[in-house]
């Protein structure tokens, strides 16, 4: 059963539950009226009699001494169950967060989520939706949220989820589960270090392995979030696994509409552009995804427009962030007000230059005004093909009109909507178990490799992967991610089921084409994590390396590790559960 559907069955039976109570109750009032006037009972019942006994059928109790009719019969079980039913409905009403707090004190490997909000909700609904118990932390008592996540069976407690009490009334300890998506990075870390507390502090054996899913959007909190004991001094009872919704969006729209969605071969004269509108966290995400996986086999560096009303500022805090982009792509930050005739004109003349491919994304966090722009933009963009990716809030709303009707308009193929909270279900959202195949299986991959090679065993990159570094299994993602653009590169493509004969080795031409790929996009990779060249021997601790240079400056030893994990993609392939084939799969 659908979320809309639970939903729905129960306001229909909340518009019908008490008028049949009512009705019931008529029934059986009339039904003891209509049986004790009847009855031949010792002496006759008077008017008064009559109206005085059938009252009492709703205390079960019969007075009158005689035969009992049918009327009768059916009235004495009819009265007390509608009593007994409106009763209990009234004690619930009453006691409810006594009632809440019993059925809690029972809760084990339940899932708690802190925050209900449009994450909160999807997160939540969700769980629901598979069965599991969900307990939800809300602290304003005015979320429109509450009533719909109550109707689909959550367990809503209203306080501060950083609260240590608050946290043992939703029997954090003994959870499976704890998603911290308070809308604050400050506040989802708190409530992470509470339940940390909390759990190191209760007996052994007390409740599952909690794994604690912490919404961080900030990269600098993020890095010194990491510094804390929570995730040096966790054992096996305790594990945190930070994310962020907006980072998890680019990649899965990346995925679905690559920049490289006409094949850049190596003597493909186009540059890669992607005009950005709007930099909010969105935008940055989508600017800083397509920077790590948009390096393409002509060696043209990718081109970055970012047009916000002010970009001096988010300028300012993105490259203090990223201080080596420069080196990866060319980002120039345009301060316009994107609503504007001239703002128009000037993005319909880049997307209209010569040799580039074009994409343009609007990252607005309204979706009427973004909305509002893309059908501004398209009778420029038309002609030219060039798609337009529009963020919207969640999957439905105005996301559900673009898909019903501009899809189907003569404008299709060109908007192409992706909501921030939608795109993926509960288990893509927190865990990218199916968006991370291919990352899990590059990381197994290596794993069986130095254990065969008897490497020291406790290596920290030798872990399982869900136990892995955050760091560690953000570059296998990188890797990942970036096979199918070198797939398109040399016209090949992955597909669950083959319909074509399946290739499991490339040409020599083909893995130097790759290797050169592979090499710009590890480069990419060190340098957006903050890695410097400098001549000698690699330093993690000062995270410089030599090799941070064109493939040209390389030496052939070290080319030989590109083309080794090039040759490797088949198997990588393989173990991810798909094929590789030649051309599109249709």
């Amino acid at each position: 059963m659908t979320e809309i559907e639970t939903i729905r069955r129960r306001q229909r039976w909340g518009l019908i539950e008490w008028p049949l109570i009512w009705g019931l109750t008529a029934v059986a009032f009339v039904l003891g009226l209509v049986g004790f006037a009847r009855m031949q009972a010792v002496p006759p019942l008077s008017a008064l009699d009559v109206l005085y006994c059938s009252l009492q059928l709703f205390i079960l109790e019969v007075s009158p001494e005689g035969p009992l009719n049918w009327q009768i019969e059916v009235a004495r079980l009819l009265a007390p169950g509608v009593l007994l039913y409106t009763g209990t409905q009234a004690l619930i009403v009453l006691f409810r967060k006594q009632l809440t707090q019993l059925r809690l004190c029972f809760a084990r490997g339940h899932v708690v989520v802190c925050g209900l909000g449009r994450t909160g909700f999807k997160v939540a609904s969700d769980l629901l939706r598979r069965g599991e118990k969900v307990v939800i932390i809300e602290e304003d008592i005015e979320n429109d949220w509450i009533g719909m996540s109550e109707e689909l069976g959550a367990t809503v407690l209203m306080g501060d989820a950083t609260d240590v009490q608050m946290l043992c009334r939703a029997r954090v300890d003994h959870a499976r589960l704890l998603v911290a998506v308070c809308g604050n990075d400050g506040i989802n870390v708190e409530i992470a270090i509470r339940a940390y507390e909390l759990k190191r502090e209760s007996p052994p054996g007390t409740g599952p392995v909690m794994e604690c899913h912490v919404h961080i959007v900030e990269s600098d909190l993020r890095a010194l979030f990491k510094e804390h004991h929570v995730f040096t001094d966790t054992g096996d009872r305790f594990r945190v696994v930070l994310f962020n919704i907006y980072d998890s969006s680019a990649r899965l729209l990346l995925r679905r509409y690559p920049l490289d969605r006409e094949r850049i071969g190596p003597d493909d004269p186009r540059t890669v552009h992607l005009l950005v509108i709007g930099f909010g966290l969105m935008g940055e995400s989508l600017v800083l995804q397509a920077a790590r996986n948009s390096h393409f086999a002509n060696g043209r560096r990718l081109r970055v427009s970012v047009v916000d009303h002010d970009s001096t500022q988010p300028k300012r805090c993105f490259l203090r962030r990223h201080p080596n982009m420069a080196a990866v792509c060319d980002v120039t930050f345009l301060s316009r007000e994107a609503d504007d005739t001239g703002t128009l004109a000037e993005i319909a003349t880049l997307c209209a230059e010569a040799d580039t491919l074009p994409t343009v994304a609007i990252c607005f966090d309204d979706d009427t005004r973004g909305l509002s722009l893309a059908l501004a933009l398209l009778p420029n963009l038309k002609a030219l093909r060039v798609p337009v990716l529009l963020r919207m809030t969640t999957d439905g709303g105005l996301t559900t009109l673009l898909d019903a009707d501009i899809a189907a308009s003569s404008l299709a193929g060109l908007v192409k909507p992706f909501p921030v909270i939608g795109l993926s279900t509960e288990s893509e959202v927190l865990v990218h178990r199916e968006m991370d195949a291919g990352a899990i299986a590059i990381h197994e991959d290596y794993v069986t490799k130095r254990r065969r090679e008897q490497h020291d065993a406790r290596d920290p990159a030798l872990r399982p992967w869900d136990s892995l570094d955050e760091d560690l299994k953000d570059s296998c993602r990188q890797q990942a991610d970036h096979i199918e653009v070198k797939l398109r590169a040399i016209g090949f493509t992955s597909a669950t089921v083959a319909t074509t004969p399946t290739v499991t080795s490339f040409t020599p031409a083909e893995v130097e084409i790759l290797a050169r790929m592979e090499h710009t996009r590890w480069n990419a990779e060190r340098f957006l994590a903050g890695w410097s060249h400098a001549p000698g021997k690699k330093s993690i601790e000062n995270k410089t390396s030599p090799w941070l240079v064109g493939w040209d400056a390389l030496p052939e030893e070290i080319r030989e590790y590109d083309r080794e994990a090039v040759r490797n993609i088949p198997h990588l392939v393989q173990m991810s559960g798909r094929c590789l084939v030649r051309g599109e799969v249709t």
